[in-house]
Parts: structure tokens; sequence; C-alpha cells
């Protein structure tokens, strides 16, 4: 392990000292013109924390924001990528879907997960599992982001249901940022093969549009499972099971204070693991997820000191699944396998309506009324003899209200407090606390206290299939209660600094469990409330822009989370992350970034296996033409950009935690990988 981790530490490092080299003179001229970098950062606004525009260091939050400049000098390519990069956050993949965690949780065949995702404020979780997606199950395109605002804590005062851990707003750029088209493509690994579309302007009676649609194949790759290696089940070999299609667009435009965003994504993928006892390497498995929303949002003034926020919208959500298993008859096996199928549909209507008054310019409250009417949360399962079908339409009404006042001119309180009718059955009070103190210039110390909730889905209240899986209604809400310490610092002109503490504890968290098994001993499962959990840990943060081209992060976070009832560790979760980037510029067209990222092992399901440290280090070449001249060559030229991304550059073999569902204790993940990508700009 440790040679494997010295092999990547020497590789970036070599690579930054001959980028350092070779900028010298740049550095020479430029140091001494440049003012303090980290002024934009502590003043940059952000409306995730409070529902309303504030600089970063005021938010009563610990917040990490992803600029759009990071993204593309890092070369990520999804928004789980960016967030990756990001202190404490940590990801698993099933061979499917890749699920986020952080802070010690990440509870397996959880599809919430305690995070909720929003793009532009606009929550994406679904109404039947609570979903939520990172990578191109959620296909909004990363060129057109301007930032990512990662807001830590319980976030149920202000969101809801879900936000146990964290809240993750994607903010899009308006059309004058792009201002013009742009065309990309892209090659690589798996066969990926992928063409996207971005357009923004602002037009001369004020119209500002912003949209982008993508479409990608993947065809798949060969993976191994040493537990069906086996002469019938091909040696533990899936043949290009793991493919993936996708397509969708985003559109935002915004006209004298009202705004209209709309989106949609379709995307099938394939289902290597064979999981809830499903045949091995039969390409029938797979499933298909279908997310769009439409939402109109008007801002304005109602007084000078009385500001509105009001929003419509409407969502909807379809799955569907083919799942093959042993043939039962003759006309199975003639088909060669005994094929299941389900789907499930989600169709819900919102309102919010968001009052900020600045009651004095040292005090401002805030009230938000909102309602969402789940119209159809429905499931169907059926084969060729049988089906089963429920549908559990419900509404969610809501009210919060805050208040923040600045006590002196270094001291800042915050208080709110939200409450929830859910389900018509969840009750919930959702308090926050603030205090926020300015000890030295551009810095600042929080005090954040929080409670959120968690409110069952209807995927895992309902018996969604009654031959692998019990409904339970009497579930519980899961429950957090949250603590944090947290320091932030700009110094020394280029950098900036983050140290926190935090400590959870989170009552009744739902878990998939084994209750049974049938006739054929195939298990059957049911979510049920388990245990209680007790997590603490410390984050730090350093992030650092000069002015010669060079920006670099490196963080670090370790977490120990435990079961209350037997002191023990819980699995699925890494305890020590660590993770360093480096982007420097070579002359004015030449860009090489490199990422390292260390996770300590984790603990399996069977509190037995642990699987190996993740050590990847990734690699990104960029290459923007600047030829001399104004012909139509050099302009066609000078507007491609190249990019070559190398994932997992070592080829480090790298394995996770599988679910319960599936045979496999362990899942390999993928090795290297790399693609090419090249942008025209019209």
């Amino acid at each position: 392990m440790f040679t494997i981790y010295w092999k990547s530490f020497i590789i970036v490092f070599l690579f930054f000292f001959q980028f350092n080299k070779l900028v010298a003179e740049d550095i020479k001229s430029n140091i001494e013109q440049s003012d303090s970098l980290f002024e934009e950062l502590m003043n940059t606004k952000i409306s995730s924390a409070s529902k309303y525009d504030q600089q970063i260091i005021d938010a009563p939050a610990s917040v990490t924001l992803i600029s759009s400049d990071e993204i593309k000098r890092f070369s990520w390519q999804t928004v789980g990528e960016a967030v990756n990069s990001v202190r404490g956050f940590f990801q698993n993949f099933d061979m499917d879907y890749t699920f986020m965690g952080t802070r010690g949780f990440l509870r397996p065949a959880s599809y919430s997960c305690g995070i909720i995702v929003l793009i532009n404020g606009h929550q994406m979780s679904d109404n039947y599992y609570g979903q939520v997606y990172y990578e191109n199950e959620l296909n909004i395109s990363v060129d057109i982001i301007d930032k990512i605002e990662i807001v830590r804590g319980p976030g149920a005062a202000l969101y809801g249901s879900g936000a146990l851990f964290g809240v993750i707003n994607i903010i899009t750029k308006d059309g004058m940022k792009i201002n013009g088209a742009r065309l990309s493509s892209k090659v690589g690994s798996m066969e990926t093969i992928s063409t996207s579309f971005k357009y923004g302007r602002e037009f001369d009676n004020g119209l500002n549009v912003t949209f982008s649609s993508e479409i990608a194949n993947i065809s798949g790759s060969d993976q191994y499972f040493k537990e069906f290696d086996k002469p019938k089940t091909n040696y533990g070999v899936t043949n290009k099971l793991d493919w993936e299609k996708y397509h969708g667009f985003y559109l935002n435009a915004v006209y004298k204070g009202f705004n209209f965003h709309s989106y949609y994504n379709s995307r099938s993928h394939g289902i290597p693991t064979a999981s809830w006892g499903m045949l091995f390497n039969d390409k029938a498995a797979q499933n298909t997820d279908v997310r769009n929303f439409t939402e109109l949002l008007w801002k304005g003034k109602l007084t000078p000191s009385l500001d509105l926020n009001a929003k419509v919208s409407f969502d909807k959500y379809y799955y569907t699944g083919t799942y093959p298993y042993s043939p039962l008859t003759a006309f199975d096996s003639l088909q060669g396998h005994y094929l299941t199928f389900d789907d499930s549909k989600g169709i819900w209507f919102g309102s919010e309506i968001n009052f900020n008054w600045d009651i004095l310019p040292s005090n401002r409250a805030s009230l938000i009324l909102s309602f969402t009417d789940n119209v159809e949360s429905s499931y169907k399962s059926w084969d060729r003899t049988s089906s089963n079908y429920y549908n559990v339409p419900f509404n969610i009404y809501s009210i919060y209200i805050s208040d923040a006042w600045q006590l002196l001119e270094n001291l800042n309180i915050m208080a709110g407090l939200r409450y929830d009718d859910y389900l018509e059955i969840v009750n919930h009070f959702s308090p926050r606390f603030a205090l926020l103190f300015n000890p030295f210039e551009k810095s600042v110390i929080k005090l954040l206290y929080s409670q959120s909730f968690r409110a069952p889905s209807i995927y895992e209240e309902t018996s969604f299939n009654p031959k692998f899986h019990l409904g339970d209604l009497s579930l519980k809400p899961e429950l957090i209660k949250s603590c944090e310490l947290a320091y932030e610092q700009s110094f020394l002109k280029y950098y900036y600094g983050s140290f926190s503490i935090f400590y959870n504890r989170l009552n009744d968290f739902i878990d998939l469990t084994q209750v049974g098994s049938d006739s054929l001993n195939m298990p059957i499962y049911s979510y049920r409330n388990v245990n209680k959990m007790t997590s603490y840990g410390v984050e730090m943060d350093l992030f650092a822009k000069f002015p010669f081209g060079l920006i670099t992060y490196t963080n670090f976070a370790y977490t120990d989370s435990r079961n209350d009832s037997d002191k023990i560790k819980i699995d699925y979760y890494p305890d020590l992350i660590f993770k360093f980037g480096a982007s420097q510029f070579i002359w004015e067209s030449f860009l090489m970034s490199a990422e390292f990222r260390y996770e300590s092992p984790r603990l399996c399901l069977d509190y037995t296996t642990k699987s190996k440290s993740i050590i990847q280090t990734d690699f990104t070449f960029a290459y923007k033409p600047n030829l001399k001249g104004t012909g139509a060559n050099a302009n066609f030229i000078n507007n491609t950009e190249f990019s070559l991304i190398i994932k997992n550059l070592l080829d480090n073999k790298m394995s996770l935690p599988a679910d319960p569902n599936m045979q496999q204790i362990l899942l390999s993940q993928y090795g290297r990988r790399w693609y090419l990508k090249i942008t025209f700009t019209i």
C-alpha cells in the first residue's frame, strides 16, 4: 500500500516541480501586481445556507464553494466527481448507481443517504425512493455550472425531510457568462461516445438564456466477480453488462424578475451484479430512470425593506426495470430466463413563498411557506402470470421562520425553526442556531447547532415486491442532532483554510435488513429502524490560488461512527480521507492538473471483511491554441479546446463494499480510464 502511495505522490510532485521551473519568469513578473485573491472568495454570494443571498463568511453553516474555474481546471465531468474532491465526502458505486456519503454515514441500499441535491434551488430527489443522483443519472453539463454550493450539517430547517448531513446546490451560469454556443464531443474507455451542446446569451431586451443538452452511449466493459467463478456462470465474467445510455437537456431563462427553468434526463443502465438473486451475465438485466421538472420563479421587492420570492413547479419521475431469473417452466427455458418487471412513477406539484424583511440594518427576518401535492407515488411489479400495484398520494405542508441579528460589528447570531406536516403522519419541528464571531480580519468562528429528520420513503414503507421485500408501515423517521465548531481564515493573500469539529447523534436510522428466507432459500428483506448512531470527527481544508496560474487544494477528514448499542464502528465508510489537487497553466495555452485521493479501508456488511485502501491519482492535460493572426484558420483553431483526462493513472486495484442484496462482499471498481474531449466555440 505504501509503495503505491508514494509512487502517486512522487508523480504528482515531479510534474509540478517542472511546472514551477517553467513559470518562474511569470512568477517574477506577476507576483508584485497581485492583491488578495481571497477577497473574491470571502465576499462571494451564496444562497443555499439561508435561501437568500449572503456572503459566504456570513453564512450560518460550514460551506464549501466549488467554482466554475476549478471544474474546468480539473476537468471534472460530473457533479459527483467535483463533490468527491471536497473534504469529508466519499462515494460508493454498486456498478449501477453512485451514492455519496459524508461524516461517517453511507448506508447500503439507502437511496437518500442523508444528502439532497438542488439545481438552482430546485430539489432533485424523487417522491418514491427519495433517490439522489450525482453522475450521468443527473446529467447536468459541468460546462454550464457557475458554482456548486455545499452546505454541511442538517438542513431540514430550510429544506425539509432528507437533509440529514448536507445540501448540494448546483448554480448554473447565466447566458452572459457563456455568451455564445459550444459543441463538445468526448470519446474514451468502455467505448464511451458523447456529444453535448451549450448555448448562452443575454439579448438586448434583457432576456437571459442558458441551454445545454447531452447524449451519450457507453458500451461497457467485461467485469469479473469471483463469487460466480463457475463454468455455468461464465467463470464469473459478465460481457459488457455495465453499458449505459443517457440523454437530456436543461433550460434556464430570466426576464424582468421572472426565472423559468426546465430539466429532463433519461438514463438506462445494465445491471452486471446479479443482485436480488437474478441470473448472472444475462443481458436482459437493466433499468431506466427518467426525471424532469419545470419551475417558474419570481423575485421582487414589495417595499424597499421587504423582498418576496415566489415559485411554482411541476415534477415527474419514472423508473422501470427488467430482471431475469432462472426458468420456471418449459416456456421460460426456451427464452433462457424467467422475466419480472417493475416500474415506479411520481408526479407532484410544488409551491413556495419566501419573505425576507430587513427590519433594521442589523436585523433580517425570514418567513417561508411551502406546499407540495404528491398526486402520484406509485409502484407496479409484474411477470407473465401476476401483478402487484399500489399508489400512495400525499401532501407536505411546512412553515419556516428565522431571525438574523448583527449584535456587534464582529458578532452575528441566527435562529430558525421549521415545522413539517409530512406524509400526514410525521409532524416534526426542525430548529437551527448559529453564532458567528470574527476575531481577526478575514476570519470567522462559527458555532452551529441544528436538528433534522428524514421521513421513511414510500419505497421503504411498502412491500414493493412480496417475493423479496416486506413493507413496514411502522417505520419512524430518522432524527439527527448536530453540533459543529468551525474556523475559517484567509491569510497571506493566496491561502484560505478551514477547520471544523463536529458531533452527530442519529436516532432510528433506517437500514435494509434480512428478515427471513423463502422456500428456495432466497433472502427476504425489510427496511427497519435498527439502531442509534453517534459520530464525531475533524475536517481540515487548505486552498491556495497564486497569480502565476497555480491553484492547489489539500483536505483531510477523520470520522468515528459507532452504534450506541455495542459501541462497534459501523460499516461502509472510511474513517480517514486525504485529498490533494494542483493545477498549473504553462504559458497561456497548456494546462496540467493532478489529483490524489486516499481513503482508509471500509468495513463490509459481514463485519469481518475490509476493503483495501483507495489510492487514486488522476491527471488532466488541456490545450487551447493561441495562434497569432485573424484569419479564418487561426480563428477556427483558437476556438477549439482539447482535453485528455486520465482516471486512476497507476491502474490501482480498488474495491468497495457490496449491498446486502448481492452475493458479493466486495465489488471491484474500475481501473485506469481515459477520455479525450474536444470543445469548439461558435
